[in-house]
């Protein structure tokens, strides 16, 4: 469970940087970056929703078992 929840918390890590620097690029008039940062972040959105469907356990709080 400990590796799981590092992973969880990495992978949002990511989505927030990766979505933050995009909102700065269409801030800064660099519409095409932002494109490319927001398109990362959806990526690793993708990989945090797979990660979720995943039970490893009684102790998975992350994902309950149902």
């Amino acid at each position: 469970m400990f590796a799981k929840a590092v992973i969880w918390r990495l992978i949002s890590n990511m989505v927030h940087w990766h979505t933050e620097a995009g909102k700065r690029q269409f801030e800064d008039g660099d519409p095409e970056s932002a494109v490319c940062w927001l398109r990362d972040a959806g990526k690793f959105q993708a990989m945090a929703n797979l990660l979720q469907t995943i039970n490893i356990g009684p102790d998975d709080f992350i994902t309950p078992a149902e």
